[in-house]
């Protein structure tokens, strides 16, 4: 079927991002070519256009994951009339509410860290603002920075320090700066921006890092440095502030014995504020470190000596506690020795002497079992328990499935644990360690599998189905198989097709279904692109006997999807 294109909120989503997304990449491809004033130019139709304004107050009002947390105007949402007011007005300007401060608590500790909540109007600028600006800045940034930049994952870093350590041995910096966000020099981030001083841009980000801190029942706090943890455009200016690590320390090696081969050794790998150093020997480290502090200290910043870790990869002779692991994104990494008779090749077919083993870190395994505890001891239902616990579960292992927990036996492990957990939950609520015949069933190889059958709603009926607890079992673990990002890649860079398959890669069905589809939503016959939301609809829907085979199912526009429903929905009830 065919989509009428006006037809949701008389906004061709689709089309409007296509347009906002082809002049993103005119801008990239101005900044890689360092052209500035016609990225300027660029960025400036690109912030007086209905499309990007309209995509931006979406972006903030009903994709984000905060869409319904206040300001000090305490708004929480617009209707859909005042959104669409809100984006036709829309502009930037020198002006800035202060921001709400919340404390949200650090998992696994009793510590809070602050959030700066700006109202919704400030948001939309802001989003409005990261569309123009982020496209410039992904052409410059360095090609081993993988934190909140579109398209790149903590994934992609292990898998680049699983690779580098398969490769060699290294003096490892495991750094940690000190309230990074809270201290970055507001005249050395300004200094940084590309555009002049008193253009639209620079005065906008100026009005926003110098808005000040509400907080309930303390006095308004104006704020001379830092960049407020929960803005927008907070993450890309903590990325512009750190951007040039990696240049500054390879530009202090230069000099030194070993020349470039030295220099392209040394690996520099960050995630917005979490970064380590590689080095392939001491003097090169030592000289790292230094260069390190030097371009700290003029962002503002410190390294937190009590949290940084300096060690060496394989030699647990020169670590100071004889522990050659490290910590990194919540792994804990570390090369193990395999033997006088064993070897391993490396990707070049070099025999090496160790390998590299990635696992999730303990303290991440005790704060994720704390929070099942937590969880399951609210429920009182095994429906409850299932509906609670599943999507900590996914969500859980997606993260760390990128490791070798399944081969070092730790997913097995994990399976056992939350086995446990859930049968003293049934012990407390039906008094018996007993295995009931309705919580417990066996599902393909695995056995003690718990369920519940539960009444849900199907159009207008109430139809019986059952639900399976999941086990870590639902993905699966292997930093081997993960295609880490090339490079110097951005999805601004032309390079489509690659991008909206990679961008949708955690779903190998849809993955497919774009390939096939070449790249084309059949329901607009518009492109699907990097920066479209994607989802996988059955094109004869379940209900009507749809299959799951693959002729049944196509890779579709969220909002051409969710338009479709509508239709089909509609045709079911004509039907019934």
């Amino acid at each position: 079927m065919q989509i009428n294109k006006n037809s949701a909120n008389n906004i061709d989503w689709p089309g409007t991002r296509e347009y906002v997304y082809n002049i993103q990449k005119d801008i990239y491809t101005a900044s890689k070519h360092q052209n500035f004033g016609l990225v300027h130019n660029i960025q400036q139709t690109l912030l007086d256009s209905i499309q990007a304004k309209r995509l931006a107050v979406k972006r903030v009002c009903k994709d984000s994951t905060g869409k319904n947390t206040a300001g000090i105007d305490n708004v929480k949402s617009l209707t859909p009339g005042q959104r669409l007011k809100l984006a036709e007005s829309l502009k930037l300007d020198d002006k800035a509410s202060p921001v709400r401060r919340v404390w949200i608590p650090k998992p696994g500790t009793t510590d809070k860290r602050p959030l700066g909540i700006p109202t919704i109007i400030d948001r939309a600028k802001q989003a409005l603002a990261l569309i123009a600006l982020e496209p410039e800045w992904e052409a410059q940034f360095e090609p081993h920075s993988y934190g909140f930049r579109p398209g790149r994952s903590c994934h992609d870093a292990i898998k680049y320090i699983k690779t580098a350590l398969l490769h060699s041995q290294k003096y490892i910096y495991d750094a940690d700066i000190e309230k990074c966000f809270d201290r970055i020099s507001h005249t050395y981030l300004l200094s940084k921006l590309s555009q002049p001083i008193g253009s639209l841009i620079h005065t906008q980000v100026n009005a926003w890092l110098k808005c000040g801190i509400l907080e309930t029942g303390t006095p308004f706090v104006p704020s001379e440095i830092g960049t407020p943890q929960g803005g927008v455009i907070s993450p890309l200016l903590a990325n512009i502030a750190l951007h040039g690590l990696e240049y500054n320390i390879k530009t202090s090696l230069q000099g030194l014995p070993g020349g470039k081969k030295i220099i392209d050794q040394t690996k520099v790998i960050r995630y917005a504020d979490d970064f380590i150093i590689m080095s392939p020997n001491k003097q090169i480290h030592d000289r790292a470190i230094q260069a390190t502090e030097i371009f700290l200290e003029k962002i503002g910043l410190n390294i937190k000596a009590a949290k940084t870790r300096n060690i060496h990869s394989l030699d647990k002779t020169l670590c100071p506690d004889g522990d050659n692991s490290f910590k990194f994104l919540g792994y804990l990494i570390a090369q193990r020795k395999i033997g006088k008779r064993s070897t391993q090749l490396t990707g070049g077919g070099r025999k090496i002497s160790w390998k590299v083993v990635i696992l999730p870190h303990p303290e991440k395994e005790r704060i994720h079992f704390d929070k099942i505890r937590s969880v399951i001891r609210k429920c009182t239902k095994p429906a409850e328990v299932i509906r609670q616990l599943n999507p900590v579960i996914r969500g859980w292992a997606n993260y760390f499935r990128r490791s070798d927990a399944a081969t070092y036996k730790k997913v097995a492990w994990y399976n056992k644990r939350l086995y446990i957990i859930v049968s003293n939950w049934q012990k407390r609520q039906y008094h018996t360690r007993k295995k009931l015949a309705t919580l417990w069933k066996t599902v393909g190889n695995n056995t003690w599998r718990f369920y519940s059958k539960s009444k849900v709603k199907s159009g207008k009926k109430l139809v019986e189905k059952e639900f399976v607890l999941l086990n870590y079992g639902c993905v699966s673990w292997s930093v081997n198989t993960y295609t880490a990002i090339k490079a110097d890649s951005s999805p601004y860079d032309g390079n489509d097709t690659y991008w909206v398959q990679r961008t949708n890669s955690a779903s190998r069905k849809a993955e497919t279904l774009i390939r096939k589809q070449k790249g084309i939503c059949p329901l607009c016959n518009r492109k699907l692109s990097a920066l479209d939301l994607v989802q996988v609809d059955h094109k004869t829907p379940r209900a009507l006997g749809g299959t799951e085979e693959s002729a049944n199912l196509q890779a579709v526009h969220k909002e051409c999807h969710a338009i479709k429903t509508k239709v089909d929905r509609k045709n079911m009830g004509e039907l019934r």
